[in-house]
């Protein structure tokens, strides 16, 4: 996996802040559930509806960004941003909203 040119450098930053879009996403679900106890059914219909927005997130990062090529480093630099995001700055997002 190489990136050799500025394009693939500014889908590496998209990536990332892709990725924390999605975990803050990923926050709203957790708070709403946090404030409204939801039932086991409510769990799955949320899980799923995150699924669905965090898919269509993503294909439209990679159809934006690499012109619909599937590019693994894209997809890894997602992940990253979400992984970061959740580690360091998610527990404060959970508590504001």
């Amino acid at each position: 996996m190489t990136i050799d040119s500025l394009s693939d450098v500014i889908s590496v930053f998209i990536s990332l802040l892709f990725g924390t879009t999605v975990s803050l996403i990923y926050d709203l679900f957790k708070a709403y559930r946090i404030a409204f106890k939801s039932s086991n059914v409510g769990i799955i219909i949320q899980d799923i509806l995150f699924s669905i927005i965090s898919a269509v997130l993503t294909y439209l990062l990679l159809y934006i960004c690499v012109k619909g090529e599937i590019r693994w480093f894209v997809l890894i630099f997602e992940i990253i941003g979400f992984v970061l995001f959740r580690i360091y700055v998610s527990r404060i997002t959970v508590k504001i909203i």
